[in-house]
């Protein structure tokens, strides 16, 4: 991003935005492979606009992205991947609270908007249920 010509670094909206975060490890693994790849360490930023270093502007990653799932053959936005995030954290059976840390967000209002029902849950909560019902099992 540049401020009156000058490139610097985008901070995240709130204070939740910065975190510490564990990754599932195929998630791990293609972060280790990147900044392996691309030789980056310490507070480099995982993805940067080539050109400057800085946080890559709203043009340049939607041209990004959208080559990639081009040749991924990917219909989705970017914006999507936060919705599957959100909905595999809560399949994870994480609490609203371990939402709202994982996705970045500051209430619980926008951790439930990134949280979709998922089918293969609707039969495990009511094989949860059944456990909970005495002489149900």
């Amino acid at each position: 991003m540049f401020v009156s010509g000058v490139p610097r670094r985008e901070l995240p909206k709130t204070d939740a935005g910065t975190r510490r975060l564990a990754l599932p490890s195929a998630v791990g693994r293609e972060v280790e492979r990147h900044l392996a790849e691309f030789g980056l360490t310490g507070d480099d930023l995982l993805f940067a606009d080539s050109r400057t270093g800085t946080t890559p502007t709203i043009t340049v990653r939607r041209r990004v992205w959208n080559n990639a799932r081009r040749d991924a053959g990917v219909d989705c936005t970017f914006h999507d991947l936060r919705h599957h995030a959100g909905t595999l954290t809560a399949s994870a059976d994480a609490s609203i609270r371990e939402s709202m840390a994982r996705l970045g967000h500051a209430s619980p209002r926008a951790a439930l908007r990134y949280q979709h029902a998922a089918e293969h849950r609707d039969v495990e909560v009511a094989s949860s249920i059944d456990r909970l019902i005495p002489g149900s099992a």
